[in-house]
Formats: structure tokens, C-alpha cells, sequence
């Protein structure tokens, strides 16, 4: 009962500290930097290719981010800072057979979240959320319902 009592005059930290920037370059976010071995003239998805604009895989574009960097993906991440240009030209993909009951085949990566959507060969409607579902090969364990939607997409 006779617990000291702590004091009432500790400093108060300042209010007027720094903010830190919010225009500060942000890398970017869908996989790690890869680039290919000089000379080569074929790409993996995920290399970065403004050098090599046409070596990426079927199936993928090489997408400017910026004048700087430039990466092969099956789709530009769309409402960030990409630029979205397709640089080069590459072979077209193989078109999968369409079921009748798809209105869209959708690439690896892509959201399948409204049907009728397939996914395309050899992968798997994931549910992340009931928000939002995605067209890959395995489902991540965190932060993922992995409800297997099928390769519909279909709720």
C-alpha cells in the first residue's frame, strides 16, 4: 500500500519531430530482381529485361516500370507506379482451350475473383479472401483462406 508514487513532471517527448518523406523510391514489389546472364537471349519470367526487351518467355511481356527498369511478367501490376508499356515484341502464348462455361482464361498470377473465370493450364483458383482470389500453381498458407475456387473461379 505504500507502492511509490511515480512523478508528474517527466519530460514530454516533442510533437514537432520530423515527418519522414512520402515520396521517398519504392522498389519493386512482385519478385526479386533477376537478371540474365550476359548475351542471353532468353529471359525467365521475373528477369528484369530493359536491355533485352524481346527475351522474355511465352506467356509474358517485358513491362517498363520507368526509364530505368523494365521486368518480364505474365501482367503489369496495375494501380501502382509501372508504367505498363510493353517493351519488345515476344512469341504469343499457346492458347489454352477455352471451357464454355469461361468468359476469360486468366494467366498465372492473375485474380480470379469473379466467374466465370478459368484458370489457365496446370493451375488453381485460390481464395485469399472473400474479396479476392488468385490464379496459381500453390496456394500460400499465410494470410490465405486457400478455399480452392477450382479453375472456374466460381463462388
Amino acid at each position: 500500500t505504500n507502492a511509490p508514487i511515480p512523478p508528474t513532471n517527466a519530460p514530454i517527448p516533442p510533437t514537432n519531430a520530423p515527418i519522414p518523406p512520402t515520396n521517398a523510391p519504392v522498389p519493386p514489389t512482385n519478385a526479386p530482381v533477376v537478371t540474365s546472364a550476359p548475351g542471353s537471349t532468353q529471359c525467365k519470367e521475373w528477369d528484369a529485361c530493359l536491355q533485352s526487351p524481346g527475351c522474355c518467355p511465352s506467356g509474358t511481356q517485358c513491362f517498363k516500370q520507368n526509364n530505368y527498369y523494365a521486368q518480364c511478367l505474365a501482367t503489369c501490376p496495375t494501380g501502382s507506379d509501372w508504367d505498363c508499356t510493353i517493351l519488345g515484341v515476344n512469341p504469343p502464348s499457346p492458347a489454352p482451350p477455352l471451357d464454355p462455361s469461361c468468359s476469360q482464361v486468366v494467366a498465372k498470377y492473375g485474380a480470379c475473383t469473379n466467374a466465370p473465370l478459368c484458370c489457365g493450364g496446370g493451375l488453381t483458383c485460390f481464395e485469399k479472401n472473400k474479396y479476392y482470389a488468385q490464379c496459381l500453381v500453390t496456394c500460400p498458407t499465410s494470410e490465405w483462406t486457400c478455399r480452392d475456387l477450382g479453375t472456374t473461379g466460381s463462388r
